[in-house]
């Protein structure tokens, strides 16, 4: 007659060890792995870095930068949709489709194509939330709705966070980290080039205008500033 299997054995092999190792195995088979963050460029105060997302080649990217500047003016400058163009790069205009709350809105933006490539377009849920440490995130998903036809490609995936984070002497840093697959037949190292070179455009004229002072003057009730 055989031993009866050990007690760690039969707990290891327990129905419920079983279903945590598919919801695992099924998280990793959509989402992927990432692997180890690659440095870009450093230019103008701006840092940018990137990873592959495996299995499915997107590229997620990280910029961060440093300059003094308030909580409030980075959120005033995103919600002047009419001057998104102007610092957000290859952005053909954006929208504030519906205001949910001062710290929950859905914005339609439209980006320009290039070359080969049409233009893309997507549907974003913005959500804006601060800690006691006074550091200010915004979360950023994309609201993926086939049913809408417009012109252009909708982009099927996006995800971003946007983290400012008060340092001294009223200095912030402002760290960027996003991910987007824009659907359609690119390759992924065209994909790659252009988010990264986007990116360091985008934060360059982030850093130029951020500062102006029709952003810089008017304070937003639901944040926190912090003292200098």
């Amino acid at each position: 007659m055989s031993a009866a299997p050990s007690r760690s054995l039969c707990k290891c092999y327990s129905p419920w060890w079983v279903g945590v190792l598919l919801i695992v195995l099924l998280m990793s088979a959509r989402y992927g792995y990432a692997q180890p963050w690659q440095h870009w460029k450093t230019q103008q105060q701006i840092s940018v870095d990137y990873r592959t997302l495996e299995p499915s080649g997107l590229t997620e990217i990280r910029a961060d930068t440093t300059l003094t500047t308030t909580l409030s003016a980075f959120i005033n400058l995103l919600r002047d949709t009419e001057k998104a163009d102007t610092w957000i790069d290859r952005v053909k205009s954006v929208d504030e489709v519906i205001r949910y709350s001062e710290t929950d809105s859905l914005v339609e933006t439209h980006i320009k194509g290039f070359f080969m490539v049409q233009e893309r377009w997507v549907l974003t849920r913005s959500t804006i939330s601060q800690d006691a440490q006074q550091r200010l995130t915004l979360e950023v998903a994309n609201d993926y709705r086939p049913s809408l036809r417009k012109p252009g490609i909708q982009v099927k995936y996006l995800k971003a966070t946007w983290t400012l984070t008060p340092l001294t002497d009223g200095r912030v840093h402002i760290r960027y980290q996003g991910v987007i697959d824009p659907a359609g037949k690119i390759p992924r190292w065209i994909v790659r080039d252009q988010s990264l070179q986007s990116t360091l455009n985008t934060f360059v004229g982030l850093r130029s205008r951020l500062q102006r002072p029709e952003y810089q003057r008017r304070t937003l009730p639901f944040i926190v500033e912090p003292e200098k």
